[in-house]
């Protein structure tokens, strides 16, 4: 499952490695009120929640997925810069 790219404005990818690319994007709105980033593999798309590491919605191989989840954990609690749509605070 792939993103339509006219309605999406991707951010630079937070991450990649072993073909995998961990990214977010803005003004998606799947998943409104729920902080999440996707991952993407083989034109496959997942998005997870960034708090429980719950898959949203989206499919990978189970493989990716651990990797992915690998990566999540060592990566939860890391201070994330402010993304251009953030509000000033």
């Amino acid at each position: 499952m792939s993103l339509p790219a006219a309605t999406v404005r991707p951010v630079p990818e937070i991450s990649r490695f072993r073909g995998i690319v961990i990214a977010m994007f803005h003004n998606e709105g799947r998943h409104i009120g729920r902080p999440y980033f996707h991952a993407v593999y083989a034109g496959n798309d997942v998005s997870i929640d960034i708090e429980t590491l719950a898959v949203l919605i989206g499919r990978l191989t189970r493989k990716q997925l651990r990797l992915v989840a690998r990566w999540a954990r060592l990566h939860q609690g890391d201070d994330v810069p402010p993304l251009p749509w953030s509000p000033v605070v």
